[in-house]
């Protein structure tokens, strides 16, 4: 009879354990995935916001790099390694903003902060991400689009 007690408890206490582990965890969603590159469509500049954009802003084909783990992302631009913005990601909609060194700050400009806020639209092929970046101390916000990145012949 002690055996069966025993048996119950060191088998069937952990089957229980697993399974109400599984029931908790079948109700949780994965956040969107946006890790990766993508390719900025950023719209000429008037010249009346000349002053507010990054210099690197229109010198060529323009690629954001999002590292994501989680809800946590990073965005990057490689055109300048200075920048990095640190956010989350929640439904559809991201947001990111700088964690400024002195360094960093002297590279994003006059207000030495920004802020991203993007939307993805999942729908478009291939999927988009729509938005903004913000930098203070500048009174228009740099509207722009992004694409993700083809991937490279041998990984599609």
């Amino acid at each position: 009879m002690r055996s069966v007690f025993l048996y119950v408890v060191l088998v069937g206490l952990p089957i229980l354990g697993v399974v109400a582990v599984l029931r908790v965890g079948e109700r949780l969603t994965p956040p969107r995935s946006v890790g990766g590159d993508w390719t900025v469509e950023a719209p000429d500049l008037s010249a009346g916001i000349s002053d507010c954009r990054p210099s690197w802003w229109n010198a060529g084909p323009l690629v954001m790099v999002i590292a994501q783990s989680g809800p946590d992302l990073v965005v990057t631009f490689p055109a300048t390694p200075d920048w990095t913005l640190s956010g989350t990601i929640r439904g559809d909609t991201l947001t990111a903003a700088t964690r400024g060194s002195s360094r960093q700050a002297s590279a994003i400009g006059p207000g030495n902060s920004a802020d991203l806020q993007l939307t993805l639209d999942s729908q478009a092929e291939p999927d988009r991400l729509t938005g903004i970046l913000r930098l203070a101390g500048c009174e228009a916000a740099l509207q722009f689009a992004s694409r993700r990145a083809a991937a490279p012949p041998g990984l599609r």
